[in-house]
């Protein structure tokens, strides 16, 4: 292709080629006869296929062995149509693309280290339609020019938005969110170089002792990511409840409940559980901490409730600064009193940038800011990022903050000290680590040597971390 080829890789049999600001799929070769051999065998499955061999591909392989397909191009088109998502197949199964935004005569992907990339995809208006109606009936839901809206979860939980036809909109379009399959680690977001070693060290020690984090930045900046990552630094003998519109967070630990709203399938909208209802309900479990994946409206005042009668809690919210933050908690329709917003300790500020990396711009996710909450609820910048030199920066001491004064009515300063330093070195070790053995990116094991940094606090990391001796 015409232009600068910035990364080329397979997915599946297809090649996906990025050159400038384009996303480029070459489907493998197939000749004429095979057309008429592929067009034959899937005229043939509309009629005689099992349904359980829309969802299982040893049943699907073991039928097309049956009618003599032993072509692995033309299995591998069949496999698409019939388990996958078609010609979006190779998108969504490219774990570097995490929005795609279609319609009918042009596709466009958001990358997570390209950015924003317009695809080679596109079909009539009458396919678009079709393709859309497909993707909703595998859904197990329907959608139809009375019902032309609609956002589901997929089978494979990324989220899809869709707008049908024509009755709301001047075209058909539809989006889907993706999720990533294996969940972030603390360790993968500080390689990725997201956040410090000491910045995590600091919200560590918060979770340890239940204080309530809110992190915040616009779409796609990386909020759930980082909360997944923050989740595996809470105390193995804790219990976590989440709440969560789709379900994002994926946390090792036993003592977890999971609460996902539930969409009406009436007319009536009768029998739908909202986010609010999950909050609520959240309360009347024995927990620890409760998790919320995003507050838009009165949930929030029942998180904010729950933090100030001493639960611990993390939640995210659409906003681009600590001050916008703290005005929407206040605002309608979140509405969190006065009293509650004092018990929020620290705002974490994320923000999706381009930065140059070896002559190439590339996307990156940072934590743009800390900020502790004080007792006239103004945020103080404790660490900041330095776009110049991509690097943070310690503008305030955190244990000198009105957050560590409160922890500090209850401890003695030097054992705040002491479990800060030993965080931090931990966790500089687990990032060291994870360049030398892709076992220390694992949310498991992170969460495992986590809980036994806790259990052994005072013993020396390498009976924690033997490994920390091939480190020089």
């Amino acid at each position: 292709p015409d232009g600068r080829i910035r990364a080329q890789y397979n997915i599946g049999l297809s090649t996906v080629t990025i050159v400038d600001d384009q996303y480029i799929i070459n489907d493998p070769f197939i000749s004429e006869e095979e057309k008429e051999q592929l067009e034959k065998i899937s005229f043939q499955l509309i009629f005689s296929i099992p349904l359980s061999a829309l969802k299982d591909e040893n049943i699907l392989r073991k039928y097309l062995e049956k009618l003599e397909v032993n072509n692995e191009v033309i299995y591998y088109f069949l496999k698409r149509e019939i388990l996958g998502y078609g010609v979006y197949d190779v998108l969504i199964q490219d774990d570097n693309i995490e929005d795609i935004i279609a319609w009918p005569n042009g596709t466009t992907c958001n990358h997570k280290i390209f950015g924003s990339l317009k695809v080679n995809i596109s079909m009539s208006e009458l396919e678009f339609n079709r393709y859309i109606e497909k993707l909703v009936y595998l859904s197990g839901k329907s959608i139809s020019l009375h019902n032309p809206i609609l956002s589901i979860r997929l089978s494979n939980n990324d989220r899809l938005t869709v707008t049908y036809a024509r009755e709301i909109s001047d075209k058909p379009s539809f989006s889907i969110r993706k999720f990533p399959k294996q969940p972030w680690s603390i360790t993968s977001i500080m390689m990725m170089r997201t956040i410090s070693p000491e910045m995590a060290a600091w919200l560590m020690l918060l979770l340890k002792y239940k204080k309530a984090i809110l992190v915040c930045g616009p779409i796609g900046s990386g909020k759930t990511s980082l909360i997944n990552a923050l989740c595996s630094l809470i105390p193995v003998d804790q219990i976590v409840v989440t709440c969560e519109d789709t379900p994002e967070l994926k946390l090792a630990r036993q003592n977890w409940i999971s609460l996902i709203t539930r969409e009406s399938s009436t007319i009536e909208e009768k029998g739908e559980i909202g986010m609010f209802d999950l909050v609520k309900h959240a309360l009347r479990y024995p927990a620890n901490y409760i998790i919320v994946g995003e507050i838009r409206g009165e949930e929030g005042r029942v998180w904010a409730q729950a933090i100030a009668t001493g639960h611990g809690g993390i939640t995210s919210l659409h906003a681009e600064t600590p001050e916008g933050a703290i005005e929407r908690l206040r605002s309608d329709p979140i509405n969190v009193a006065e009293g509650n917003l004092k018990e929020l300790s620290t705002i974490v500020i994320m923000k999706s940038l381009y930065i140059k990396n070896i002559g190439e711009k590339i996307k990156v996710k940072r934590v743009m800011g800390i900020y502790d909450i004080n007792s006239l609820i103004k945020p103080i910048c404790l660490f900041k990022y330095n776009l110049e030199n991509d690097s943070f920066i310690k503008l305030r001491d955190p244990l000198e903050s009105t957050t560590a004064n409160k922890i500090m009515e209850f401890i003695p300063r030097e054992k705040l000290i002491e479990e800060y330093q030993l965080y931090t070195k931990f966790l500089y070790l687990l990032s060291i680590l994870g360049y030398r053995n892709p076992e220390f990116t694992s949310h498991t094991k992170v969460t495992e040597l986590v809980w036994k940094l806790y259990e052994y606090e005072d013993i020396p990391e390498e009976l924690i971390i033997p490994e920390v001796q091939l480190i020089e």
